[in-house]
Order: structure tokens, then sequence, then C-alpha cells
């Protein structure tokens, strides 16, 4: 299923050079590392493209230094993050240098230095392509609890789970009133991977516990969200911005090993995933993934999540709009059977080349 955008499409001449920037001062640090693993990975895997060259890879360290390394594909992933190494530049100068160098930036960075809209402003500041987004899908989708406003508020077939957010530990024991005697789910509002979420039974003897991990995830985030837990399995639709449209690729249904995915069944599973694309769409969830990514302003790629339960309700969960590349390899393989990390790249370059650009030179006649 496709959702027509009406841009005007720009051949694209290649070569194109590519520098993936991954790293950064957030929680999410080591999640970034393990998806730039898998991505130069794939490109191992794929080998050379005449069309597109990973040129550049820029590390940005925990001290907010960048290590700035032109590619060698013989090295291992490792070497590109070796922390016995120095990085000199700051980010902003990172950014210049990629500039200077006419690369398209491949953006592997969630969080305070990534995906939230930092990043965006730089980018339009230098007038530099790249796999940002738009400052809007990334403020509202980066934030759970607001885009569940959004969703509740302007779309009417799909249900929400009950959810309430604090921002302080002192707010808690008023939020979780109204959930007493029930399962319910705790994680950060802005924070991905699901790092700091657990499913617990709302009683008073498992207040001390949830107050323990709330304290956790204040650390790390603005607010926690506490919220209802939804018994079903969990599905997540893959679509992506391609040739001006809005694509469905696939959704798939996550194998759980327990009745909720934590952070350490997430990753252990990764590797040898048997999660299950589906044959065809699910046209409730398909009709809704296409709408939402028009009206969020989302670009690129975009995997939408959904619990549905036994009575074939479905729950929105979360709008994941800079999610892992290889879960789109393997989705676009299902719709259309072949598929490498160039290719994606190819589909990113074309999207930014064609994308309709706002006119900035209107003068007021006074």
């Amino acid at each position: 299923m496709k959702l027509k955008l009406k841009n005007k499409k720009v051949e694209r001449e290649y070569p194109q050079k590519i520098a993936a920037v991954f790293g950064g001062l957030y929680a999410e640090h080591d999640v970034s590392i393990f998806s730039f693993e898998n991505f130069y990975a794939d490109i191992q895997k794929a080998g050379p493209s005449g069309e597109i060259e990973l040129s550049t890879i820029c590390y940005i360290m925990r001290n907010g230094k960048v290590l700035f390394s032109p590619v060698d594909l013989k090295k291992p992933a490792k070497f590109y993050f070796d922390t016995e190494r120095t990085g000199s530049d700051e980010i902003f100068e990172a950014f210049s240098r990629i500039k200077e160098n006419n690369e398209f930036v491949y953006l592997i960075c969630d969080g305070s230095t990534g995906i939230d809209g930092r990043f965006t402003s730089i980018a339009e500041a230098l007038k530099l392509k790249g796999t940002f987004g738009s400052s809007l899908s990334f403020g509202i989708c980066r934030s759970k609890f607001h885009m569940n406003q959004f969703v509740g508020t302007n779309y009417s077939d799909i249900n929400i789970p009950d959810t309430v957010y604090v921002k302080t530990v002192e707010e808690l024991e008023k939020a979780v009133a109204g959930f007493e005697d029930q399962k319910i789910i705790v994680k950060p509002n802005s924070l991905g991977s699901s790092i700091y979420t657990m499913m617990f039974y709302c009683s008073r003897e498992q207040h001390g516990k949830i107050r323990e991990l709330v304290q956790n995830i204040l650390e790390y985030d603005f607010r926690a969200i506490i919220q209802e837990y939804i018994p079903g399995e969990e599905y997540g639709c893959y679509c992506m911005e391609k040739d001006g449209s809005v694509d469905i690729l696939a959704t798939k249904k996550f194998e759980k090993q327990n009745t909720f995915l934590n952070t350490a069944d997430k990753y252990a599973m990764v590797e040898n995933s048997n999660d299950v694309y589906l044959e065809e769409d699910i046209p409730a969830i398909s009709e809704f993934v296409l709408n939402v990514f028009k009206d969020a302003d989302c670009r690129n790629l975009s995997r939408m999540d959904f619990i549905i339960t036994a009575g074939n309700k479905i729950y929105f969960l979360e709008n994941n709009c800079n999610p892992a590349l290889r879960g789109f390899i393997k989705a676009y393989k299902t719709k259309y059977n072949s598929c490498n990390a160039y290719d994606m790249l190819k589909i990113f370059i074309e999207n930014a080349n064609n994308r309709r650009m706002i006119k900035t030179d209107y003068y007021l006649n006074l």
C-alpha cells in the first residue's frame, strides 16, 4: 500500500559519498554502537558499490569529542570506536568537515544529541543532507506520552493504553493510584530500546520497587510513564518514504519468550530472531500508519508498534522514527525480494534530493 506525496522527482548523479555518524552523549550510546556494528557488517557483506561509497565514519565519544575516520572495510567495526584512540573535533566541526567533503550523512544516533532535533538544526544551518528527519516528527515521536495524546485525539479507530507521566518521584503515589491491583508498564518517556522498562503488579508491596525504577528513569529522562499493561501479541509495521510515496513494507509479529518484552529479551533475540513477517497487511494498521506517517511529518523510515488483544482490539504503543536499518532490509526483502544496505542508502539520498523545499525568499512590501 502506498500514499502519494506531491514531490517533483530530481535525478541524482552518482557516485555519492556517505558519512556514518554514531555514538553520542545520551543513554542509548551503547545501542548506537550496536546498530553501527550491524550496519557496518551489512556494508561489508554487500561489498563495494559503483554508485555509493561509505567514505567516513564519525564516532561521537562519551566526552563529546568526535573520532573522525576514513573507511577501510578490511578493518573491524571496533576500530572505529576504539577508546584508546583520541577524538579531537567538536560535533559542529565534524559536521562542517562532512559538508566540505560533500558527504551524505547516515545518522545512527538517538537521544539528546541525535534525532530529537539538534542535529536537524545543525544540518539546516550547514545545508547538509542526510537522514535527519524533521524537527516535528522527532519532537513528537520521541515523546511517547505526547505521541499517544496526538493519536488519541485524532484517530478514533485505534486504542491507546491508559497512560500518565511523572516528572518527580513525589508525583508517583498519585499517578499509580488509578492502577492499583492491575499490571502496569513503567518506562521512560523518551528513551528507546526498552531501556529501564519493566512490568509490575501495582500493589502496595511493589510501590518501593516502582519508586526505585522511576528514580533511575528520571536520571536519564525528564518524564517517566506509567501505563496499563495490555495483554496480547505485539506487532511492528514497517513503512518508508520512497519515490514520493509512503510505502508499507511489512508487518512483523515479535517473538516473545515471556508475556512482556524487556531490554534483555530484546537484544538476546536480535541476532537469532524468529520474528515473523506477515505475508499480508493488517488493513486497520496499514491505513493508520500511512496517515500518521504523513501527519507527523515522518521521513525515510518509521516502525510503528501495536498490541492486538485476543478480542482483536488494536492498541498503539509508539512510533519509532529512527529504527534499526537491518529490520527494514528484511521488511523490504519481504515485499520486493531483494535489498541490501546500499539499496536503502540510495533511497534515502533520492528522498533528500526530491523532497520539496520551503521558499525563504519572501519580501514584505511596506
